[in-house]
């Protein structure tokens, strides 16, 4: 078991009420690509995902094989029939009748693939078999479905007044110990100081590493596919073989702090102490700590790679040309703005997979989420306190007062409530404004305000674990609830119908290219049957001109390159709006369902007194606001989207001479 999952288990156990987590840091950038072109970048990582041709050496298909197989073993019995504790009558309800409905839809299946299966396998003999395992799996798996969702509702029924106290109480339920928990981000803010993402990331490369695979996520993918597979296996004799050689640098030597003969582990290993050292987080002091940390990643990126350290130590950095350094984290944060939002959004689980991708296991991307939720939740209490410290600072104690006094008192702590809400309403604007004029700024706006608002409106009218009263019987607070399950549906849906849009554009695309090269290999055919035609009778040839010439007159010229550029040019154009809307909308339910939980741990956090939370939502609610009626300038108004793309694509693929620019910065 890792430190930081032992970490994880003390924090739940030490207080019986853990909580979910959240952000931290961007990790290291892995190994670096052997080409120096966005194009042939995608087509080696297109080329490992489906498994096609990846130079001979079969890096691509390991690393999928060697990720299915992960998967394969990760699944276990409530990935299918759910055992694990419900919350309450209702939840027990939804669970049972899940595990009922995948029990018979499970036999049905079983049914009808095992004869099939076992009649491509062993022909007669095997489609009888096939047939009788279906039938047993027909009948044992609908009984098996039943029997745990008939246990799943009485447990669910047998919890709910646990669940009542509980919610009473003011705690909330966490989904992966399935336990209530109280919410306390005085003791996450000690679980999150205690590790940091980089440790995950780094098991994880660990992991691939010893697997004999070059990196993890999009960067191990794409070094997988280019031969980077192959690099540990010959990595010892390469860098051996300049041993007594002069080398035109050093500077990438002295900055890993090994000898120019050092070997791959050598490199290896002290390229992961100096980033344990020098990570930004365990140097909160240092103003220059991000920039040594690249420099080691960048160092390492380079002598890592035999290919690159040979022309290296030949030629120096100028000998290595426009190397590009992939962060796919860079291209979703640039894309959709979530680098200026980070402080509310933290890290998209899509840039997440795209650095981690499926070799991070289950537990890691969940305690990485957790992560993210516990920073944003610290970062938006710190935000939010602004105004419940000044609220609370003019309350004036009204003990010792008259009743008319204590009435006037009141009053006027109304009024000052009210004039210290409008000046933090005056503070956010500018930070709204500065947010919206960043890539799909007011739409992340939005989505993040419509939260803020709903939560907010959610706790501060609910009766049972919020400040409301049952004067409205609770109606306001199902209500905001509602609207926010009914935005979420909107955003799924939103997301399939532009995941078409770009399915059909990209099949239209791929019809005209067909037809075009149809008709070209008819041009072809057409060309051999007239010089095949001159060579036999003259009147034969005459004929066949004949029927040639109806068809000559309608013949199209052959398109020139720069047609063909073109060509391309406007699908691309066509089909990258579909895309990105698609992207966004993941990213869109991303969003909201952290920030739900994120809003959860503010509003109940009982490690402040609960007019502090109260305080708290009202003030959320009003950032909510502001930040959903806030619109870009006019300057950032129908922003390009090809020049969004091209903006992301820069910032994911950084080239090497604006490192060295850097450098001597």
């Amino acid at each position: 078991m890792s430190a930081f999952q032992q970490q994880e288990q003390q924090r739940g156990t030490s207080s019986s009420s853990s909580s979910s987590s959240s952000n931290q840091q961007q990790k290291q950038k892995q190994q670096q690509p052997k080409t120096s072109t966005t194009e042939e970048l995608l087509n080696h990582m297109q080329l490992a995902l489906i498994g096609g041709d990846d130079g001979g050496n079969g890096g691509g298909n390991g690393a999928m094989s060697a990720t299915l197989s992960k998967q394969a073993e990760s699944v276990d019995f409530n990935d299918f029939f759910s055992l694990r504790r419900p919350k309450d009558a209702a939840s027990g309800l939804n669970s049972g009748l899940k595990s009922v409905g995948k029990g018979a839809l499970a036999g049905a299946a079983a049914l009808i693939a095992a004869p099939i299966a076992g009649a491509k396998a062993e022909g007669a003999s095997g489609f009888f078999k096939g047939l009788g395992a279906g039938l047993a799996a027909a009948v044992v798996l609908p009984v098996v479905g039943a029997g745990v969702g008939v246990t799943q509702i009485c447990r669910g029924v047998a919890n709910t007044p646990e669940a009542i106290m509980a919610a009473n109480d003011g705690k909330r339920w966490n989904r992966h110990t399935r336990e209530w928990v109280d919410e306390d981000l005085v003791r996450d803010g000690i679980w999150l100081a205690q590790s940091t993402d980089e440790d995950i990331y780094e098991q994880a490369r660990k992991r691939a590493m010893s697997e004999g695979r070059s990196g993890i996520g999009l960067n191990g993918v794409l070094n997988e596919s280019m031969g980077g597979a192959n690099s540990d296996n010959n990595s010892n004799d390469n860098n051996r073989n300049g041993g007594g050689k002069q080398v035109k640098e050093t500077q990438y030597y002295e900055i890993l702090k090994v000898e120019t003969t050092a070997s791959s582990a050598e490199i290896k290993k002290s390229y992961y102490e100096l980033a344990r050292k020098l990570h930004p987080d365990k140097n909160p002091d240092d103003p220059d700590a991000h920039n040594k940390f690249q420099k080691v990643g960048e160092a390492y990126q380079v002598l890592s790679d035999p290919e690159l350290r040979k022309k290296y130590d030949s030629r120096g950095k100028d000998g290595l040309g426009d190397i590009p350094v992939i962060d796919a984290s860079a291209f979703f944060a640039a894309l959709f703005g979530s680098d200026q939002m980070e402080m509310f959004v933290g890290k998209l689980q899509m840039a997440v997979m795209a650095e981690g991708g499926s070799d991070l296991t289950r537990d890691e991307t969940r305690i990485l989420q957790d992560r993210r939720i516990v920073r944003l939740a610290i970062n938006l209490a710190a935000i939010l306190d602004g105004y419940a410290t000044s609220a609370r600072a003019m309350v004036t104690p009204t003990a010792t007062l008259t009743a008319d006094k204590t009435n006037e008192k009141e009053e006027e702590e109304k009024l000052r409530e009210k004039a210290a809400l409008e000046k933090f309403e005056a503070q956010m604007k500018p930070i709204a404004q500065s947010l919206a004029n960043a890539s799909h700024g007011p739409k992340m706006l939005k989505q993040i305000g419509f939260v803020y608002e709903k939560q907010a409106e959610q706790v501060l009218t609910d009766p049972v674990a919020g400040f409301g009263t049952w004067a409205d019987l609770g109606v306001r607070s199902n209500f905001a609830a509602m609207e926010q399950n009914t935005n979420r549906t909107k955003t799924q849906f939103s997301a399939m119908k532009a995941a078409f849009g770009a399915f059909g554009t990209v099949k239209k695309i791929a019809e005209e290219e067909e037809g075009y090269m149809k008709e070209e290999e008819g041009k072809e055919k057409e060309g051999e049957i007239e010089k095949s035609a001159g060579e036999r009778d003259g009147k034969i040839a005459e004929n066949i001109a004949k029927e040639q010439e109806g068809k000559e007159t309608k013949k199209k010229p052959p398109l020139t390159e720069a047609e063909i550029m073109q060509r391309r040019a406007q699908h691309q154009k066509d089909v990258m709006p579909h895309i990105l809307e698609a992207l966004w909308n993941v990213s869109a339910l991303d969003i909201e369902s952290t920030l739900r939980s994120v809003c959860d741990k503010v509003c109940h956090d009982k490690s402040v007194k609960k007019e502090v939370r109260k305080k708290r939502c009202e003030a959320l609610s009003v950032l909510g606001k502001v930040f959903q009626t806030t619109e870009a300038d006019e300057a950032h108004k129908n922003e390009d989207i090809n020049q969004q793309l091209e903006n992301a694509m820069r910032a994911a693929f950084t080239p090497k001479e604006n490192a060295d620019e850097d450098d001597s910065d």
